[in-house]
């Protein structure tokens, strides 16, 4: 009896046996599938990594992404033309400081300075010297651009404005002084001064200029069109021949103004940076000694006269309007000087006399002030340096976003070359 419980004991042993091998300990077996999906799970929790650091993997190691050489490399030259296409941001500071180039003087100073006065005893060869000691590399040189190649003789348009004005006078003893003052402001928009002035005194010439152009070829220009004048008069060298209808004082004059056309073409010609700047030149000329005066003009400078409290434009700005163009181009200018070859110059003739009143102004001003406020300020203050001042406040004042400068030129006896009356010896 005990045996057979023996043997029964040892066969249900065997049978426990082959059952945990074939459902449980042999590989394949629904056991042990089981064991491998719960080690591939607890994998998958504890070893994946976070978007981030996958994110960081990427950048850390490129390799990891499975990305070529070459695949990384066309990225990075992608990223590197967009940043180039990016809009950059100017720094008005360096911007303004390159502007400002001592050649020029210095704009912001809101004034430029006059040009110098002739000695009566300047010849031409002192004034050559003073040239050959300029700077070489001074663009405002106009020697550097002289004589021109071709000279030629401007087509002049005479403009009659008193009667008998044409009618050329024998020299006599000087019936008038003319007393003159300048000033100049830079515009609230401007970063320098693109305006320039001339006085010469003793020979009565007396210009403004309104230069334009990229960056600072506008100062360049209206620099090189009065320091042209002041070369053309001081040395008494005018080039091309004298016009033969023309009284010699007036053709003097348009010769000088083509100078400085010619002068002005020749810079923009020569260097890149001053590609296609030109200028407005209105340049008036007394010669006390017959009672005439010329003004000569291109662009819209202009020229006012202030005779019996009642003020008049003698000059015509030269717009498309005035040519009978209407639109948004009919303001834009129709005649510069550094524009053509050959600029033609209308000639104002007329009879100066002692008490008048003479305003040359670039369009800053009168773009601002309306001729009823210009002639208010003309007729009340007492001295052209009081005028001349008010004139640019009241500019300033209203926000005037242009350049503005304004010569005022009063006639005087010829013993009396002082304002106020000079003090008694």
């Amino acid at each position: 009896m005990s045996t057979v419980l023996l043997i029964l004991v040892v066969a249900a042993a065997c049978a426990c046996a082959v059952y945990v091998y074939f459902r449980v300990t042999r590989p394949g077996g629904p056991a042990a599938n089981v064991r491998e999906a719960a080690r591939g799970e607890k994998a998958m929790t504890t070893v994946a990594p976070s978007s981030d650091q996958l994110r960081a993997a990427v950048k850390v190691d490129p390799k990891s992404s499975g990305r070529s050489k070459a695949a990384e490399a066309a990225e990075k030259k992608e990223v590197a033309t967009e940043a180039d296409e990016r809009p950059h941001l100017i720094d008005d500071t360096e911007e303004e400081e390159e502007k400002t180039d001592p050649g020029l003087g210095d704009p912001s100073a809101h004034s430029l300075p006059p040009a110098e006065d002739p000695a009566s005893t300047k010849t031409a060869a002192a004034s050559v010297k003073q040239r050959e000691a300029a700077p070489a590399d001074d663009p405002t040189d106009p020697t550097r651009h002289l004589p021109s190649p071709e000279p030629l003789q401007p087509a002049v348009e005479r403009v009659v404005f008193d009667t008998d004005a044409e009618r050329e006078e024998p020299d006599a003893d000087p019936l008038f002084y003319a007393y003159a003052t300048a000033t100049s402001a830079i515009g609230a928009r401007r970063k320098q001064n693109d305006d320039s002035y001339l006085l010469l005194k003793e020979a009565a010439v007396f210009a403004v200029a309104d230069g334009m152009g990229a960056g600072r070829s506008g100062a360049i220009a209206s620099q090189l069109a009065t320091k042209t004048l002041t070369l053309a008069f001081e040395t008494s060298s005018f080039e091309a021949a004298a016009h033969e209808d023309l009284p010699s004082e007036a053709s003097e004059l348009a010769r000088a103004m083509q100078m400085a056309n010619a002068v002005v073409r020749a810079a923009s010609r020569k260097n890149p940076e001053l590609d296609g700047m030109a200028t407005t030149l209105c340049a008036a000329r007394f010669v006390a000694r017959q009672q005439r005066l010329y003004v000569g003009y291109v662009g819209d400078s202009r020229c006012y006269r202030l005779r019996d409290d009642i003020l008049s434009q003698m000059t015509v700005d030269h717009t498309w309007a005035d040519r009978g163009v209407a639109g948004p181009e009919s303001s834009s200018l129709s005649r510069v000087v550094g524009g053509e070859v050959m600029v033609p110059i209308d000639m104002v003739f007329a009879m100066p006399k002692i008490g008048d009143t003479y305003l040359l102004v670039t369009d800053g001003l009168t773009k601002v002030l309306a001729d009823e406020m210009i002639g208010a300020v003309l007729r009340h203050e007492e001295s052209p340096e009081e005028a001349a001042s008010r004139l640019l406040f009241f500019v300033k004042s209203r926000g005037g976003r242009d350049d503005a400068t304004a010569i005022v030129i009063r006639l005087l006896p010829p013993w009396d070359r002082t304002i106020p009356p000079p003090p008694t010896t």
